[in-house]
C-alpha cells in the first residue's frame, strides 16, 4: 500500500473477542478510511451491526473480513488470528499497516488462520 492508509481503531476489551475491518466511505466528499473494529460480542455480524449505528446516514461501511484478536493493553501484547466465518478472511497486509500504525509499541503477532470461533 502506497500512499499513507486512513485508519482508526475500536477496540473496547481486554482479552480474546472478534473483530472485523471495515472501509468506511462518506458519501459526501467519498472519503475512505478503514476501521479495525472489536467489541466483547459473540458474532462478527454483531460488531458490524453496532458499529453501523455510530456512521452518519452519509456514510456506508463494507465489511473487508474478520478474524480474532487477543489484545493485552497493559502487557502492550496484540495477536491475530483465524477469520470470520461470515465475512472470510481480512487481507493480512491491511492488519498489519493498521495495527502497526495504531499500536507501533506493542508486541505484535498478526496472522490470518482458517480457525473460526462460534
Amino acid at each position: 500500500m502506497s500512499e499513507k492508509l486512513k485508519s482508526e481503531v475500536d477496540i473496547r476489551h481486554s482479552g480474546d473477542e472478534k473483530y472485523v475491518i471495515l472501509l468506511v466511505t462518506n458519501r459526501k466528499t467519498n472519503e475512505e478510511k478503514y476501521v479495525f473494529v472489536s467489541y466483547p460480542l459473540p458474532y462478527h455480524a454483531d460488531i458490524v451491526e453496532k458499529y453501523e449505528r455510530k456512521l452518519q446516514k452519509f456514510e456506508d461501511a463494507d465489511v473487508q473480513g474478520g478474524g480474532l484478536i487477543q489484545f493485552d493493553p497493559e502487557g502492550k501484547k496484540l495477536k491475530t488470528y483465524g477469520r470470520s466465518g461470515g465475512y472470510g478472511p481480512p487481507d493480512i497486509s491491511l492488519v498489519k499497516e493498521i495495527l502497526k500504525e495504531h499500536f507501533p509499541n506493542f508486541e505484535r503477532e498478526i496472522t490470518v488462520t482458517d480457525f473460526i470461533r462460534n
